[in-house]
């Protein structure tokens, strides 16, 4: 019951953690704003403030997966040479007194979160963001920092009293998020149950926000776990989604590039439903180059209809093949190219003439998105 409690909560950090390096996609997009808008009569007041926000949220939402791995900076001139037992003793030690300083951060957290949500804090700044969100986003990061120094307490102890206990290699499971082939059955069943995760995340965040009070309440409880489940359903599905492409013999990367797409409005409901086209279709029979096919066929036994039962009659006379006609390999990834550079302006052009940033931000991601296609175009010719 312990090694499962364990690994239920090590694996709830690591989710997070893994998403939360995500921001690092905003912060970077954030910050390219003002270069590109500069000489521009576009607003990049907004910019500097988002990007800490986004720093603050990447550094406290990744703080207990940094603490799972070991990633924090430590003394080791005397740790290192102790034995196992003798350091589990002082990390349990050492993590009883970092579980109280936890403890004193969520409570004054949960306090600064309900001013924030009733009061409508806003910064004091000229662009005055509201603080909520950050605020929200800060506690929930610091709760599962708490989940994790309690599991890294757990096990101390257990070491300490010569509990033998096994748990999985976290770089193994990290893989398997990613690696393999996924069914329809169990994309759909991941989709759908992130589906219904994200649409009560959602009526929670109607429900609780009204109903935060002073003293945080049940409503500042609903608003915090609904804001996680929120943010957190949709990118549950980024790993399904990457291994159905798998199954379908396609690069795990076709979904970054939907997910782009989509961010585009107007543009991103079809991107939407082509993505849901394509994952809906059957996977590629036999073995791939992303594992063996998780229904078992063979590719010997799979029936294909354009295979021709007889053979195929030889002429009496060779006819002479027909000499092989180039192909424009680059012009696909030229054009994508120059779509790209066309978005990029037009979005220019609307944010100046709109004085709103979104439409530069959706018109760069779409000129990121093709050179990334045209990278990976060289790449593969240099194959």
């Amino acid at each position: 019951m312990i090694t499962k409690t364990i690994r239920f909560v090590e694996a709830a950090v690591r989710s997070l953690g893994l998403a939360a390096m995500y921001l690092l996609l905003v912060v970077l997009a954030v910050l390219m704003f003002p270069v590109f808008a500069r000489g521009g009569d576009v607003s990049t007041i907004w910019a500097l403030e988002t990007a800490q926000f986004a720093v603050g949220a990447y550094y406290i939402l990744g703080a207990g997966y940094s603490l799972q791995q070991g990633a924090h900076v430590r003394m080791d001139f005397l740790y290192a040479n102790w034995k196992p037992r003798t350091k589990a003793i002082v990390d349990a030690v050492t993590s009883f007194f970092v579980l109280f300083y936890l403890v004193v951060m969520l409570l004054g957290g949960w306090d600064s979160c309900a001013y924030a949500v009733v009061s409508k804090q806003i910064n004091h700044t000229v662009w005055a963001p509201y603080m909520a969100p950050i605020k929200i986003a800060m506690e929930i990061g610091i709760f599962f920092m708490f989940l994790q120094m309690c599991v890294d307490f757990v096990k101390a102890l257990l070491v300490a009293c010569r509990k033998p206990f096994d748990l999985p290699d976290a770089e193994a499971e990290e893989e398997k998020l990613y690696a393999g082939r996924a069914t329809r059955p169990q994309y759909w069943k991941t989709f759908g149950c992130c589906a219904a995760a994200g649409a009560l995340g959602a009526l929670l965040l109607v429900v609780g926000v009204p109903r935060v009070t002073p003293e945080g309440g049940w409503g500042l409880l609903a608003t915090l776990v609904g804001g996680l489940l929120a943010v957190g359903a949709p990118i549950c599905t980024i790993p399904a989604m990457v291994r159905r492409f798998h199954d379908l013999d396609m690069s795990g990367w076709w979904a970054a590039g939907f997910g782009f797409f989509a961010l585009i409005p107007g543009f991103g409901v079809l991107a939407m439903l082509g993505a849901l086209v394509l994952l809906g279709q059957d996977g590629a029979p036999g073995t791939t180059g992303f594992g063996p096919d998780p229904k078992g066929r063979d590719l010997i036994k799979v029936f294909d209809p354009r295979i021709p039962k007889k053979p195929a009659p030889i002429p009496d006379v060779p006819v002479p093949a027909e000499p092989d006609v180039e192909r424009p390999y680059w012009t696909p990834y030229f054009v994508f190219l120059g779509v790209g550079a066309a978005c990029a302006a037009a979005g220019y052009g609307l944010a100046a003439a709109c004085s709103n940033p979104t439409w530069f931000m959706l018109g760069f991601t779409v000129l990121l998105l093709s050179l990334l296609f045209l990278i990976r175009g060289v790449v593969c010719l240099k194959r």
